[in-house]
């Protein structure tokens, strides 16, 4: 289980994982977001402390974050529809940011929840097209200004 993984086997893991999951994995954003979720969900500090657990459990492959809201349902003992409200929060503001990742370290598509959307840049073609600034004659514009 999650919990007989020693140190020196979580620090190998920790070596492998993408950049960016290393710099969320200790991050103070990271740690304020879950907590913030948390105490907004009346969560006990022992509870709090373990979804930080798991979150980091995530964070290394360890645990699917497709099984995220799951584990944390067992593992906590908390209802049904807490552990679905606490599970999309966190998919949302912490997993989602960092899916790519995630993704590639768990070899899974991350399954959004109802309700939640990716949120994506508008694809290349949607941008506006530069245009050409001209001279006016048709010609190429020579105008330089003089640098002291």
């Amino acid at each position: 289980m999650l919990e007989n993984y020693p140190k020196e086997k979580l620090q190998e893991i920790y070596e492998s994982i993408p950049q960016d999951l290393k710099e969320a994995l200790f991050s103070q954003e990271t740690a304020d977001t879950i907590n913030d979720i948390c105490l907004e969900n009346n969560l006990e500090e022992k509870q709090i402390s373990k979804i930080i657990e798991y979150v980091g459990y995530v964070f290394l492959g360890l645990l699917s974050p497709n099984d995220f809201e799951k584990t944390i349902k067992e593992k906590l003992i908390i209802k049904d529809d807490l552990a679905q409200k606490i599970s999309r929060q966190i998919t949302r503001l912490v997993f989602l940011p960092l899916k790519t990742s995630l993704e590639l370290i768990h070899k899974t598509e991350i399954k959004l929840p109802p309700g939640i959307a990716e949120e994506k840049l508008p694809a290349e073609e949607e941008f506006p097209k530069e245009e050409k600034i001209s001279s006016g004659k048709g010609g190429k514009d020579t105008y330089r200004e003089l640098i002291e």
